[in-house]
Order: C-alpha cells, then structure tokens, then sequence
C-alpha cells in the first residue's frame, strides 16, 4: 500500500488527534482505577480486536517482526512508567513541557542512528512548536526527580518515534505493532503486580467504559497501526512535531466536554504549535515541487 508524504502527514494529524482525545477520558478513568490497571486493560482490548481483524497475517508473523515490536513495546512502556511517577514527583506543567521536548530530541536522535536530513524549515516547525507547548501548560519548570524521570519519558518516545520509522521499513506494519501491544499487555500486567494500589480486576463504571471504547478502540486498535502505516511514508521529524497536537486536542476536548478553563496563554500556545505544524508541511511541500 503506497501513500504520499501529504496524505502520511494529514493521517498522522489525525493520529495525534486519536491520542490527544485519550486524555481526558483516562483522566476520568485512573480516579477510579490504578494507571497499571486502565493501561492493561487498554492494551488488552486493542490486542483482542486486532487479533480478530488481522489474524490471517498474524500466523504469517516473522522474527523481526516479532524483535522490533519487543524492541518497541519497550520502549513505550519506559515512557509510560517515567511519565506516570513524574507526575507524582513535580507539577504537571513541568513534566508535560519536558515529555513534549521529544520533538526536539528527534531530529538529532534520527540524525545520530540513521543519517535522517534534517531541513530549515524542520527547525522552524520545532521552536514554534516548544514554544507553544511552554505557554498550553503555564509551564514552571524546576529540576528535580520528576522533571528527570520526564526528560527519561521524553527521550523513551523520542526513540520510539525514530525506530517506529525504520522498523516498518524492514518488516510487516501489522505483526510488528500488533506484538508492540502484546508486549504493553505483559508489561502492564507485571505492573499491576509489582507497584501498590492495582488491580487486574478493574472498576468498571461509565467512565471506565467511556475510556475503553475512546482509548482502547480507538486511541489504540486504530491509532497504533494507522501511526506505523503513515510512519512509513513521513519522516520522524514531522510525526514528532505532529504529535505536538495531543494537548491542543486535549485542551479542546477539556474545554467542551469536561467544562476546563482555558487561559489567554494556552489558546496562544495553542496557535503557535498549530503554526509549527502548518510550516513544517509548506516546508515539506515546496522541497518535494522543488525536487
């Protein structure tokens, strides 16, 4: 299946928009239940589905595509973990600024592993980007375990974006992201066991449901294989400055439905990540009319 780069980019828009639509509903759910808990079971339902959906090319999975889902599984439950006891350990703002710097970090990650190009208007894209996400959080940011634990989440997606990139390059998209999933089930269901607090058997209520359908069916059974389907076609620069719409869809999401205020500074914030978006595709779109 080919696509273009601009059709990669407009899917990966709506990708971040799946993930940014998560937010609140796991907010409502983890008052309730553990985090270990609402991620297991997260990630179990999107196995389940996609299971039933792909299980024709799963029995065709392969080593690699079964070792680079592992690697990536990984990964993100690294960045899972450090966020998670982050936000216990210093404001939100502070740890959402920091986790959000990976757009920054993956330029120079890709550069480093894999020789990626990295263009002006890339850079551009970048700053406004951080800025933005500096001015949506009210960030203060200070230094201390959670702001490390943040910067360990940071750079964990960081990389996860950058392998995301070539492993589904070298293998079949399906198996890999689908044994990704099922590494987060095991993962997540060792958490439960380990940290205080969880429980596999969750509180289902509304809220619960309402997080299962939104994150699970579609932040996770759809957002994780549409990410590495348009991953393959776009660069990880551009997925890193895309993924900077998760908390402009959150703020607006928190803003209609769970009736949050949002200040003068976070609707700029929000405008100038928009802004490092739609540079990032001019950009993109003069250098290929160029070539």
């Amino acid at each position: 299946m080919k696509i273009s780069e601009n059709r990669a980019d407009i899917g990966m828009i709506f990708v971040a928009i799946a993930f940014g639509l998560g937010y609140l509903p796991t907010s409502w759910a983890i008052a309730t239940n553990g985090v270990f808990s609402v991620l297991f079971w997260r990630f179990l339902l999107a196995a389940l589905i996609a299971g039933v959906i792909f299980l024709k090319t799963l029995k065709t999975a392969s080593v690699d595509d079964i070792k680079f889902g592992v690697i990536l599984g990984l990964f993100l439950f690294v960045g899972f973990v450090s966020q998670t006891f982050a936000f216990r350990h210093a404001a939100s703002s502070s740890v959402a600024f920091i986790i959000g710097l990976n757009v920054a970090l993956v330029p120079f990650i890709a550069s480093a592993l894999f020789k990626h190009k990295i263009y002006s208007y890339a850079y551009i894209g970048i700053v406004l980007a951080i800025i933005g996400l500096y001015l949506i959080g009210n960030t203060q940011v200070g230094f201390g375990l959670g702001e490390v634990l943040a910067l360990v989440c940071a750079t964990a997606y960081s990389f996860h974006i950058v392998l995301t990139n070539r492993f589904v390059q070298n293998c079949n998209l399906v198996n890999m992201v689908y044994f990704e999933i099922l590494t987060l089930v095991f993962l997540c269901a060792v958490a439960i066991g380990f940290f205080d607090g969880e429980n596999f058997v969750p509180n289902i209520d509304k809220n619960f449901i309402i997080c299962m359908l939104i994150v699970g069916v579609l932040g996770t059974a759809f957002a994780f294989f549409a990410q590495a389907l348009m991953q393959k076609f776009t660069t990880p620069v551009k997925t890193a400055i895309f993924f900077t719409l998760e908390p402009v869809t959150a703020g607006v999401m928190g803003y209609f439905v769970g009736a949050e205020h949002l200040s003068g500074y976070q609707i700029l914030g929000a405008g100038f990540i928009l802004l490092g978006v739609l540079v990032s595709e001019i950009g993109s779109f003069l250098k290929a009319r160029k070539s």
